[in-house]
């Protein structure tokens, strides 16, 4: 008993040392930041697993509105001059058309490339959203995969990528050939499940089937045949939807015929 007060008397002292004080307020002070820490990344999660796919259509809005704007500049100056797609002169590849500026010092002109370069940031940073959703809560993007109308938005993620990486270099040129490809996939699946649950086509279906035009044309930059194909696939959808509508509307004139006699 002696022995296990001394022992417990040294611990005390211990304890009220000026350094155990100190170690025990930073340790404290450690143990509450880390707590924080580990809220906002929890909340971090959650907002990233809970976003809607729909943030492809916002995206896509942004990016084509600084092409517009950026493309009308260049229309509108004296100092730009049309060039080919596929010239060294071509900074920036993106439709409609392709220009060379002399005066870049142009207030308007670096007034519209700061729009545009905002524009474009500004999606990149929605589309790194739609990524941390995929690694962090695949499951849930795969339940939205496995349904037509949920799955619906995806498409406008790969236009939004290809619009945004065209004319970047290398590093976009596979951006856009990868972003085609996994939109050529998208393409497939969507078709499979359409006829699965025995759908017929609706405008809903714009960005996964005939969407895929836009990573076509993108494709053409750098590569012309395997852009022309994709611009057969979208262009063959087209055609089909056409006649499936068709066919639809003569059915229901026969139906309401019938009935009427």
């Amino acid at each position: 008993m002696e022995k296990w007060k001394e022992e417990f008397r040294q611990e005390q002292s211990q304890k009220s040392s000026c350094f155990t004080k100190i170690q025990l307020y930073f340790s404290n002070k450690v143990a509450l930041f880390s707590m924080g820490v580990k809220d906002v990344l929890f909340s971090a999660e959650a907002f990233v697993c809970n976003l809607p796919l729909t943030v492809g259509a916002i995206a896509i809005a942004w990016v084509t509105m600084g092409v517009d704007w950026w493309k009308y500049t260049e229309e509108t100056l004296s100092s730009c001059t049309p060039v080919h797609f596929r010239s060294p002169h071509c900074t920036f590849p993106e439709f409609p058309g392709c220009f060379e500026c002399v005066d870049k010092e142009d207030i308007y002109y670096r007034t519209a490339l700061y729009f545009h370069y905002f524009c474009d940031s500004f999606a990149a940073l929605l589309l790194l959203g739609f990524a941390a959703k995929v690694v962090l809560a695949w499951e849930i993007v795969a339940d939205e995969l496995s349904n037509p109308t949920t799955s619906t938005p995806c498409g406008l993620v790969l236009i939004t990528t290809c619009i945004i990486a065209a004319g970047q270099g290398p590093i976009g040129e596979i951006f856009v050939l990868a972003a085609s490809l996994v939109h050529l996939v998208l393409y497939g699946w969507f078709f499979f499940m359409a006829f699965k649950y025995r759908m017929l086509p609706d405008p809903s279906w714009g960005p996964n089937t005939v969407g895929i035009c836009y990573p076509a044309v993108k494709t053409w930059l750098y590569n012309g045949i395997a852009g022309h194909c994709l611009m057969a696939v979208s262009e063959s959808f087209a055609l089909r939807s056409f006649l499936m509508r068709r066919l639809k509307l003569s059915l229901t004139c026969f139906h309401t015929f019938v009935y009427s006699i």
